[in-house]
């Protein structure tokens, strides 16, 4: 059975890889580093998919992180974690919706500072 970590990676960062590929072959050069983020990601995963070792580090680090969570915030932690998932999901459909541009861009600009704030206080509680 394949795992969804594999399935993720083949799938969703290879059309990432594709549609970043595409769009930059029709000239647009802001999706210039898209296609190296996606095939960063999808070596990873395909990585921590089939070897032992990188399975047994890729669960490793996601114990560490679902710890420090829970040591940050308690038991709201596993909440936390998936609060940053569901506000960029959010965005997405707000920009698919056609609300205001300003709405986008504020969403955008509160979602992007909070994934900065969350990734620096909980880098330092791995860090001790």
């Amino acid at each position: 059975m394949i795992g969804k970590k594999l399935t993720i990676a083949l799938l969703g960062y290879g059309a990432g890889i594709i549609y970043a590929s595409v769009r930059l072959f029709r000239g647009d050069m802001g999706s210039l580093p898209w296609p190296f983020v996606f095939g960063y990601l999808l070596c990873r995963g395909v990585y921590e998919s089939v070897t032992e070792k990188g399975f047994c580090m890729g669960k490793a680090r996601e114990e560490m992180i679902r710890q420090a969570y829970r040591k940050l915030f308690g038991r709201v932690g596993p909440a936390v974690m998936w609060s940053l998932p569901a506000a960029w999901i959010l965005v997405i459909i707000l920009a698919l919706l056609r609300v205001s541009v300003w709405i986008v861009i504020g969403g955008l600009a509160a979602v992007i500072i909070y994934q900065i704030w969350l990734t620096i206080i909980v880098r330092k509680e791995l860090k001790k």
